[in-house]
């Protein structure tokens, strides 16, 4: 009688044991579902094309050319020359092709006068919006050209560009080669073909092309990634042998669409349970010796902060916006950078205004000391402070571009301002004390 009860009284311990093996047989279904889902997400997204091997089609290029008769050191001289020392974009994103400029002469040479600034990469600019081909549908789509954001005038080392006394556009979070902006006309070459670095058909001519030239191209090039795909999660999509190759990045993207703690995040890892086992589990770019990180224009974001804040000229706004950088953002940033750059890597966060900068410089000081804090202006131009991260604090910053040995901790890394920031927001005021801290009155 009590079995029979027990079945037909919705309220008994038989039935709420049954929701609950109901509730688990559900969540499993769902988990494998999804499981299944992200399994045909993953094969349907594209590889990068250097990351196949190349099939050996050419045995009598090694035998017979006189190439690879020459000694390593110079044919990595000439492949350096022809494929490396340049800003070189690399972009992954599930959207359109990108609409190509017509083919005709007259057209051209039209568009040419009118949008001189706007033929990048045979990329067809629109006004209006994105330059989409909307008549084709979406699809996870690899795209790479070299960058003409700037002037051509001497760069760094790996191709890294400078911008001291130039407009706040040609910043690396203002850069718009994806969108058909770039001074080709002033690049020499001929177009579009300058637009792209032209190695895909040497990495296709032997396995020894292959491997001498992927070395050139990602370890003596500075790699600009903008992609939030690629952001999130680069791991997922590129090699760990094109990961340990690359030696100089510029990483730009939006703190109100992936905050710090977000960046960088392997879904392998995922199970992990802290920030802290991800970090001592590996370095994303191992042999890193440049990084730059750039900010798309923010003035606040709720992941970047902690939440809104204002950042008015009141002492109390201006209290609370340092508070929020030095107490929140920045030991976010910090656990960011032990994540994907070697503690010999050279670090520059590029703030994207004065108003980020003015609450950084003169509270690093007033924690750090002048002389930790090194306030000065850089070889890329504006200024430039160091932020000693607190707990391993205590040595000075190192510059130096020797190869990186063993897994130790970060002291610190540079955070910076435009050139163009300061001729908007500081030489109209004033400022003797920053004048004096920077080397202005020297």
């Amino acid at each position: 009688m009590n079995w029979l009860w027990s079945r037909l009284n919705p309220r008994s311990k038989w039935h709420e044991e049954k929701s609950v093996r109901r509730a688990r047989t559900q969540k499993r279904r769902r988990q494998k579902l999804q499981q299944e889902q992200e399994e045909i997400d993953r094969q349907q997204l594209p590889t990068w094309p250097h990351d196949q091997v190349p099939i050996e089609i050419g045995p009598a290029l090694q035998q017979n050319g006189c190439f690879f008769s020459l000694a390593s050191e110079i044919r990595h001289l000439i492949l350096r020359e022809a494929f490396g020392d340049q800003t070189v974009h690399l972009d992954l994103d599930f959207r359109h092709p990108f609409k190509t400029l017509s083919s005709n002469k007259e057209e051209l040479e039209l568009k040419r006068i009118q949008y001189p600034n706007f033929m990048h990469a045979n990329i067809s600019a629109n006004i209006l919006g994105p330059p989409y081909d909307r008549s084709v549908p979406k699809s996870w789509m690899w795209f790479s050209c070299v960058c003409h954001r700037c002037h051509p005038t001497d760069p760094l080392s790996y191709g890294r560009k400078a911008n001291a006394s130039t407009p706040d556009a040609y910043e690396p979070r203002c850069d718009n080669c994806l969108r058909a902006g770039g001074l080709c006309r002033e690049y020499p070459g001929e177009w579009p073909s300058k637009c792209f670095i032209g190695i895909s058909g040497w990495l296709l001519a032997c396995r020894q092309a292959y491997r001498e030239g992927i070395e050139v191209l990602y370890g003596t090039n500075t790699i600009h990634i903008q992609s939030p795909s690629l952001i999130c999660g680069i791991e997922d999509f590129l090699s760990p042998n094109i990961l340990c190759m690359m030696t100089s990045l510029e990483l730009v993207w939006s703190l109100e669409d992936i905050g710090p703690d977000e960046a960088f995040i392997r879904r392998s890892l995922l199970g992990l349970s802290t920030i802290d086992d991800l970090q001592q589990s590996h370095v994303t770019f191992p042999s890193l010796r440049h990084l730059r990180i750039g900010f798309k224009p923010l003035l606040w974001s709720d992941k970047a902060f902690g939440g809104r804040i204002g950042w008015g000229a009141t002492d109390t706004e201006r209290k609370e916006a340092e508070e929020r950088i030095h107490d929140y953002f920045l030991p976010r940033l910090d656990q960011l950078l032990e994540r994907i750059a070697p503690p010999a890597a050279e670090v520059v966060v590029s703030w994207d205004s004065w108003l980020w900068y003015s609450r950084t410089d003169l509270k690093l000081l007033e924690v750090q000391g002048r002389e930790r804090t090194r306030m000065h202006q850089p070889e890329i131009g504006g200024l430039a402070c160091w932020r000693v991260i607190p707990a391993l604090g205590g040595t000075k910053p190192s510059l130096a571009e020797g190869s990186v040995t063993g897994r130790s901790k970060r002291d610190g890394y540079w955070i910076h301002v435009a050139d163009a920031q300061l001729s908007n927001r500081y030489h109209n005021f004033k400022d003797w004390h920053r004048h004096e801290l920077y080397g202005f009155l020297a």
